[in-house]
């Protein structure tokens, strides 16, 4: 038996720290979007997804206390595809397929939809929202020859037209059925991203500080933890690092920040040519990953999991709660 249960927290206890792209695919529960203040046109208004049928949903607002047929808005004019839905700021986004290709549509400050535009030759099979800060949107576009890695995109501030910004992003299967792309939004500083970008057969960390206008590899330290000099020269060499989260804010990843500690990130990785497994260590960075400083030594066999940052870690490195 199935049922959908309200919760008009909203997930408030999720708090709001970095994170890696983590695209959940859940079936029979739509879970409802909250009204955002300035562009609702009523407090208390819920966005949510209704299941029509096993390939068709629809989109509709309501009151939380009052969600009847009579009181439902349908700001989209038409069957949406299931699981489809994201309101997330001022944009609300859904997808509809024609023949088994799917239109992705967008809706800024609760506006008409119009169709996000892609540049010229693009064909998505797969569109994921990943970021929508500072009335831009970061999404990864997995095209019709990509199986393992994705496109990241920019948008202009209506969320329409899209320019690329990183290619071959890789991607992996998580434990529940979910897709989770190695790109990980660093809290506390607007429009930092690492990501784990595939070059032949190589997986490579790469940063960017303006929402993926430029991108440039991550700077090993000059030093290991015993004091001794690291000789590794860019682009031929440079530290990589693990970009897995948890799903669950309250266990561990392999990478973490904080809102509250802007600047400081503090991750598992390995200094080389490429990203591995082996040699792994834990690195942190307390100037935003212009400069990193080894903080545990080398681990042949183990990646380091990474407990969110606590209150208080902006004053003292040490304070950083590392699970092993």
């Amino acid at each position: 038996r199935e049922s959908l249960r309200s919760d008009s927290s909203f997930g408030r206890g999720y708090p709001p720290d970095g994170k890696r792209a983590i695209v959940m695919f859940l079936k029979h529960i739509c879970l409802p979007f909250r009204s955002k203040m300035g562009l609702d046109k009523e407090p208390g208004l819920i966005h949510l997804e209704t299941s029509i049928s096993e390939g068709q949903a629809l989109y509709v607002t309501c009151k939380l206390q009052n969600c009847t047929d009579a009181n439902k808005g349908k700001p989209f004019p038409g069957y949406i595809d299931p699981n489809s839905l994201v309101v997330q700021d001022e944009y609300v986004f859904v997808q509809v397929s024609t023949a088994g290709r799917p239109v992705y549509y967008v809706s800024a400050k609760r506006d008409v939809f119009t169709p996000m535009k892609l540049p010229k030759y693009t064909l998505p099979k797969e569109l994921h929202v990943i970021s929508t800060d500072e009335n831009r949107v970061v999404a990864a576009v997995q095209e019709w020859n990509q199986n393992e890695t994705y496109n990241l995109y920019v948008s202009d501030t209506s969320g329409v037209y899209y320019t690329l910004a990183l290619e071959n992003v890789v991607s992996s299967m998580g434990l529940e059925g979910n897709i989770m792309v190695d790109l990980y939004e660093v809290a506390g500083i607007k429009g930092m991203f690492l990501a784990n970008k595939k070059t032949d057969s190589q997986v490579k960390t790469y940063i960017t500080y303006n929402r993926g206008r430029d991108w440039r590899l991550l700077q090993a330290p000059s030093r290991d933890l015993r004091g001794s000099s690291i000789h590794c020269v860019l682009p031929y060499c440079s530290l990589h690092l693990h970009l897995h989260v948890s799903a669950n804010p309250y266990t561990s990843g392999n990478i973490a920040s904080r809102e509250s500690a802007p600047g400081i990130i503090v991750a598992s990785g390995s200094i080389g040519s490429e990203l591995t497994t082996s040699n792994v260590s834990v690195f942190i960075t307390s100037d935003a990953g212009n400069t990193w400083r080894q903080i545990r030594a080398y681990n042949f066999s183990k990646i380091y999991p990474i407990s969110p940052l606590s209150p208080g870690t902006a004053a003292s490195p040490n304070m950083l709660n590392i699970i092993t």
